[in-house]
């Protein structure tokens, strides 16, 4: 490889990992602005103290490949894996990022409650019960029944009308 391409290559590569940090630097303000100071503090201390500067996935060949699985090795409680999961799933998808007040609630009560049933309109990964299967999908269990969150489709709507 010539100088002048390897040099482009890397300018390229730059571009495009200061773009993911800038755009997780978004997610992660977008997203805090929407919680309870206390539940947003209570998420960033525990994955500040367990998650940064480890590795991720090594059942997989990928070094940035992250999936329910690889997050779970972690074991982190339910509010501090939504909010880990959710900003991935931004990058990765463009799904809008929130956590409410009454939707970390329901993380807070149940530790088998995972943000993947996405909405039918956004996107939005809305809580489920979930346990996550050895291939790193999930088995669902329950429901969180509502409104969306990010764009207010209610979700007892897409159940009534599958029916």
């Amino acid at each position: 490889m010539s100088t002048t391409l390897a040099r482009r290559l890397s300018r390229l590569e730059h571009s495009v990992a200061a773009d993911q940090i800038r755009r997780w630097a978004t997610a992660v303000v977008t997203l805090r602005a929407t919680m309870d100071p206390g539940h947003a503090r209570q998420a960033a201390d525990w994955l500040n103290r367990h998650v940064v500067g480890q590795q991720w996935g090594p059942h997989v060949a990928s070094p940035n490949h992250v999936c329910p699985r690889c997050v779970d090795r972690f074991q982190p409680p339910a509010l501090a894996r939504a909010v880990w999961l959710m900003l991935i799933d931004h990058l990765t998808t463009g799904a809008p990022v929130a956590l409410p007040p009454n939707v970390a609630a329901v993380y807070l009560n149940d530790p088998d409650a995972y943000p993947a049933n996405p909405c039918g309109a956004c996107g939005y990964l809305l809580p489920m019960r979930s346990q996550v299967r050895p291939d790193g999908t999930y088995r669902h269990i329950a429901s969180y029944d509502g409104e969306c969150p990010a764009c207010g489709r209610d979700s007892r709507t897409d159940v009534e009308g599958s029916a």
